[in-house]
């Protein structure tokens, strides 16, 4: 008899799962009939009746099963199915905990007991009971549950945990895409940057219109520098899914590092059509315009950028360097102490906070904000050398600290310091020997077309100020840096002596570490200086402070070592010779540029004088190119009536600052009579020689307008500058020497390249120091008939 019970409650079996309930439920009571004592048949009486929806009378099955047989686990798990679907959520989770005390490996069981405790508010228990369902039978649950469980993992579980989760979940459903994914997130999570590609790519393979994948694959790719992949990548993503804004921000990010700004703003812009509401790509765009010059249009960016997200630090750290860069400072500190205030550890904000500070002599309030820069960010420290090849070799770890206490002090007088000097009973202490006073220096203003345009300012206005005071600093085991930027001074107390050092002083100052300090026996003079490899501050810093050290009356040949910043360049080896340093004695900040001397040495700063050096005009002091003359006239190499008399200093050659329309401008004025000449093409003296002779110039502005120190009094110059690199050096010079100074504002080239395309060169982005200069050959020509050039 139970033979055929067990038959027929199987026949009813496949008639459930079969679907036919009615027929089930009715070959169950026919049975109960005959055999009324059969646990099974209710069991499967049950399960129908649950499928009809008769949950009252299903629950009566199951009851009379259990009677028969309290150890019937399944019967157990399927009341507790009812109690969940009526929302007796307690009971539920009695009844699944017994079947598991029954069937402890039930994988089914777990899972419903883990979505009964989630209903609960339970969601961590729940979570932990489908992940050992999911263990025990991985393969019962479709790829979507794991992914599930994965992703309410990761809200709790640890990195290797998750990643483990997932790397199983890939094992047991290798062909599905979205599980390769989001390993690959987590694998990135780790830093795992290797693993993560592979995990993408896989994902790709499987599932290619998987628009998250190619995005995920797309940032790695771009943070290893691999740009055309990412590119594809982005791309892709763009193509599954338009309205992916990230995709277009970092294409155009992308492009902007490449040099391709034109193309990134198109990037930027389209993402801002998307989403008007997409900040970052506002900053990006505008800080794109920023690298281009165009500063109205990136301030316009930066500001909307803020109307969208006013908490946004970055943004005004951005806006305050593009306000920087249009001179408005006052505003431009504004912008950054904001930035601050919202991200106190920005150090980007605290970096360009200290150059606007340095540029206005607020020196201490600038190496403040320097030290915050390098303490919120430690590797901002090594932003300081580059740009100097020598600098950026010399590997981290040898960098050691300095000796310096903290706070560290600055003395901005080194007199303040100093004992007098007395060159027959030299002292321990620091001497001072001054030379010649603050000298009073007025400067006629620089003379140009009149312009109706009240937004396009005016440049070298008249002026009154001071050439500072000259002297000798002798600083007893005085320790020095120099590199091809910056000149610093310490007094053996490791004391700033501010009014010696030139260049990028606060940031320099700022540094906890340096390369090892070279320590010299004996005395040194050291005369490196700001941009002292440089033609021009070879002429008016280098050479000038040699002469200070020889009107000291300091017997040089007691003097064991001159350091000055590199004697590579044939300006330099033409006038080395002439400086009456023995070769032995000389050494460079190049290859020492930390050293420490018994004695050091150190005449005053001639032209490059900071601000916080006291009112003084920044550039050659009458003294200095009075002296030049008299001492380098005589090296010209023939006579000035030899050489023309109106010539055009070309930088056709130069790498910065050349004119846009070269030809067309050379082509004009040969035909006016002009000769053209390229400087570096010369040696020192046939310069020397070709400005003495010169009565008419035209430049632009460049390094070989420092020989116009060597022409004739009312000589005629015309230099043309970039219309946001506008220096003065030239007009103090022309000034001291008796030139007649003009001088005419050039263009970007913007709307000329917009003319001639195909004559863009690959990148626009330059610093303004190194922008090309369009000319327009009417203006110069009106200036020029203006002037009397014609």
């Amino acid at each position: 008899m139970h033979i055929e019970a067990t038959a027929t409650n199987q026949q009813a079996e496949r008639y459930y799962q079969d679907g036919k309930w009615t027929e089930a439920v009715t070959l169950c009571h026919q049975l109960i009939q005959i055999q009324p004592n059969f646990a099974p048949i209710y069991k499967t009486l049950g399960n129908s009746l649950q499928a009809q929806g008769k949950l009252d009378a299903a629950m009566r099955a199951y009851h009379r099963a259990l009677v028969l047989n309290p150890e019937f686990a399944e019967v157990h798990a399927n009341q507790g199915t009812i109690f969940y679907q009526i929302g007796e959520l307690d009971s539920a989770v009695l009844c699944y905990q017994k079947a598991l005390t029954l069937q402890p490996n039930w994988a089914g069981v777990y899972w419903n007991l883990g979505k009964v405790f989630k209903e609960q508010g339970r969601v961590d228990e729940g979570t932990e009971y489908q992940k050992i369902a999911l263990n025990l039978n991985p393969s019962q649950f479709p790829p979507d549950l794991h992914n599930q469980v994965g992703l309410e993992l990761s809200k709790r579980a640890t990195l290797k945990e998750i990643t483990a989760f997932y790397q199983r979940f890939t094992e047991t459903y290798p062909d599905w895409g979205p599980a390769y994914l989001n390993l690959g997130i987590f694998w990135e999570l780790q830093s795992k940057i290797e693993e993560a590609i592979a995990c993408f790519q896989k994902a790709i393979t499987l599932q290619p219109n998987l628009a998250a994948a190619h995005f995920k694959l797309g940032y790695l790719l771009q943070q290893k520098n691999e740009l055309q992949s990412a590119t594809s990548c982005f791309k892709a993503t763009i193509e599954l899914q338009p309205d992916w804004i990230e995709a277009y921000n970092n294409l155009g990010l992308i492009l902007r590092k490449i040099n391709q700004e034109e193309e990134a703003i198109f990037w930027f812009k389209k993402g801002i059509e998307i989403n008007p509401n997409f900040a970052e790509a506002y900053r990006n765009l505008g800080t794109t315009f920023q690298v281009q010059g165009k500063l109205e249009a990136a301030e316009a960016c930066l500001r909307d950028c803020i109307k969208i997200e006013p908490n946004f630090a970055l943004a005004h750290g951005n806006l305050g360097y593009v306000l920087e860069q249009q001179g408005r400072l006052d505003e431009a500190k504004a912008s950054l102490h904001h930035a601050i205030a919202l991200e106190p550890d920005l150090a980007m904000a605290y970096g360009n906070l200290g150059n606007i500070l340095h540029r206005e002599g607020e020196l201490e309030e600038s190496i403040s904000c320097f030290q915050n820069a390098i303490k919120y960010d430690a590797d901002f420290m090594m932003l300081y050398f580059r740009g100097q090849p020598h600098l950026e070799a010399i590997p981290r770890e040898s960098l050691v600290e300095l000796p310096v206490s903290s706070p560290k002090k600055v003395c901005r007088f080194t007199q303040n310091l100093a004992t007098q000097f007395n060159l027959n009973y030299p002292g321990s202490d620091i001497t001072y020997l001054e030379m010649s006073p603050r000298i009073p220096v007025h400067l006629a203003a620089g003379k140009t077309l009149a312009l109706n345009d009240e937004a396009v300012p005016i440049y070298f206005p008249e002026t009154h100020g001071y050439s500072p005071e000259t002297y000798l600093a002798i600083v007893p085991n005085g320790r020095a840096w120099g590199d091809l930027y910056t000149s610093v001074i310490w007094s053996e107390d490791n004391t700033l002596l501010a009014d010696l050092s030139t260049g990028n002083v606060p940031f320099l100052f700022a540094l906890d570490k340096l390369p090892p300090v070279h320590k010299i026996e004996g005395t040194v003079a050291f005369i490196s200086t700001l941009g002292g490899d440089t033609y021009y501050h070879w002429w008016v810093d280098i050479i000038p402070r040699l002469e200070l050290l020889r009107r000291s009356g300091i017997d040089w040949d007691k003097i064991d070592k001159f350091v000055i910043n590199n004697v590579r360049h044939s300006f330099q080896k033409d006038l080395i010779h002439t400086l009456n340093i023995p070769p032995e004695k000389l050494i460079t900040s190049l290859d020492y540029p930390h050293l420490q001397a018994t004695q050091l040495l150190v005449p005053s700063v001639t032209s490059s004088t900071e601000k916080w050096f006291g009112p003084f005009i920044e550039g050659p002091p009458k003294w200095v190119c009075d002296f030049l003359r008299k001492r380098f006239t005589s090296l010209a190499d023939f006579p000035s009536s030899e050489t023309p008399e109106k010539i055009y200093i070309s930088r056709r050659k130069a790498k910065v600052r050349r004119f846009i329309n070269e030809d067309e401008i050379s082509v004009f004025l040969e035909s006016l009579g002009f000769q053209t000449v390229m400087l570096e093409a010369l040696s020192v003296r046939e310069q020397i020689a070709l400005m003495t002779g010169a009565k008419t110039i035209i430049a632009p502005h460049g390094a070989g307008l420092t020989n116009t120190l060597f022409c004739q009094p009312g000589t005629q110059l015309l230099e043309i500058f970039s219309p946001r690199y506008v220096p003065d050096c030239y007009w103090i010079i022309s000034n001291q020497v008796g030139l007649d100074y003009y001088y005419l504002i050039g263009d970007n080239g913007k709307n000329y390249y917009e003319k001639y395309p195909h004559l863009r060169p690959n990148s626009l982005n330059r610093p303004p120091r190194a922008e090309d200069i369009y000319v327009k050959i009417e203006s110069l020509f009106q200036l020029m008939k203006w002037a009397g050039f014609v």
